[in-house]
């Protein structure tokens, strides 16, 4: 076993420094726009997902049309729908993260 030393520290600190700009930039929401573009959430336009290198088709939840997506991490719905909605269209939280009382519908 390899002894931990000064370069594991040092690779520890640079990943923790990231981390926190990283943290810093989900919580200032700096690309709002291209997020809202994207239409995704904070939490899952800012953080990292991890999914499988496969050609995945999925329907969407809401209306059915199937999606083609280049990995295993698909979304909840369409971008039409998610848009139509103002929701996430990978995990379906509220666009702002506020609680509703209500589920918009699309005509």
């Amino acid at each position: 076993m390899r002894e931990f030393d000064l370069a594991d520290i040092i690779h520890a600190t640079y990943t923790a420094k990231e981390r926190i700009t990283e943290a810093a930039k989900m919580v200032n929401d700096v690309f709002r726009e291209k997020r809202f573009n994207a239409q995704e959430c904070q939490a899952c336009f800012y953080l990292s997902r991890i999914g499988g290198c496969a050609m995945t088709p999925k329907n969407c939840n809401a209306c059915g049309v199937e999606v083609l997506y280049s990995s295993t991490n698909t979304d909840k719905l369409c971008h039409k729908c998610a848009t139509a909605r103002g929701v996430c269209k990978h995990c379906g939280a509220d666009m702002d993260l506020k609680t509703r009382r209500q589920v918009l519908r699309s005509n």
